[in-house]
């Protein structure tokens, strides 16, 4: 499966932590400086400010999964099971990733509930994804001084940075894509003139300050009191999480071939295939983060 499919790691920071030090990392973000609206006197500088930093910490573990194949099997299958295998395992572990980074974005504290809702219980039936609420999150990242992402990680490139035209970015699961494109002047990505596409494959297009993507990871959030089910999506700022693994232990593949097991295998009828990987995330910036709750019809 192409790594496009994966969306939520192009818009954090990667980290890495140095090997044989700890399997904790301290991200830390720094509160803006107020405006120096001051005149300076001549000749005397001006007084000395402090940094305010705030802190989050994330405690590095270990994930992977592995595929064991008899000789009996791999002799008398119709396919190749060791190929198969690999390519299941290579989606179990994007998909692991991604699976973590979800839970980490739609657990933060910064929600926004349809229509001024007070909480998820108290949500209208089939709110939809309503425009003043698209303003009030807008205003609301403006005015904490959240600034539009203007970079994204391409995870094909060591995980490199790209320019992007400045915009929040919207995650939303497939279900709620004709709430997207319902949106009054609502800008289909095939439209785009002077902007770049961010996913040509996952992008739906653009809003207003916003670029919207759908990813089949952003996850329904339970029901409202009427019983109906609750969509959630992911509005994302820039420098607002992170994720990090250790140094040298990003996600690597074993193989093990018939016969490589020594006497625990005496008569070679085992191989194996699998990954593993080292992985944290975390919300840097609490404010930079918005679940936005909403209902369909």
């Amino acid at each position: 499966m192409p790594k496009d499919f994966y969306v939520m790691e192009r818009f954090g920071r990667s980290e890495s932590v140095p090997r044989n030090q700890t399997d904790t990392f301290r991200f830390y973000s720094y509160a803006p400086l107020s405006p120096a609206t001051t005149a300076l006197t001549e000749g005397t500088p001006p007084t000395p400010q402090d940094m305010t930093r705030s802190y989050v910490d994330a405690t590095l573990e270990q994930y992977g999964g592995v595929i064991e194949i008899t000789d009996w099997a791999a002799a008398t299958s119709d396919e190749k099971l060791l190929a198969r295998a690999s390519e299941l395992l290579s989606i179990q572990a994007l998909d692991t990733r991604e699976t973590l980074l979800r839970e980490v974005l739609m657990s933060g504290s910064n929600v926004v509930y349809a229509g001024g809702a007070a909480d998820r219980n108290s949500l209208a039936a089939n709110t939809g994804i309503q425009e003043d609420d698209l303003y009030t999150i807008r205003a609301t990242l403006m005015q904490n001084k959240i600034r539009p992402i203007t970079r994204i990680v391409n995870p094909s490139n060591k995980y490199s940075t790209e320019p992007i035209s400045a915009a929040y970015v919207v995650l939303v699961d497939p279900t709620a894509v004709s709430a997207v494109e319902s949106l009054s002047g609502f800008i289909p990505v095939r439209k785009y003139a002077d902007r770049s596409v961010i996913d040509p494959s996952m992008e739906l297009g653009a809003w207003g300050k916003f670029r919207f993507l759908e990813s089949n990871f952003v996850k329904t959030l339970g029901t409202n009191g009427t019983g109906q089910t609750v969509h959630g999506a992911i509005v994302l700022g820039q420098d607002s999480y992170a994720y990090l693994m250790l140094e040298g232990e990003g996600l690597k593949t074993y193989v093990k071939p018939f016969g490589s097991a020594g006497t625990s295998d005496p008569i070679n009828q085992k191989a194996s295939i699998g990954w593993k990987m080292s992985f944290a995330a975390a919300i840097t910036r609490s404010e930079g983060v918005v679940r936005y709750e909403f209902t369909l019809g």
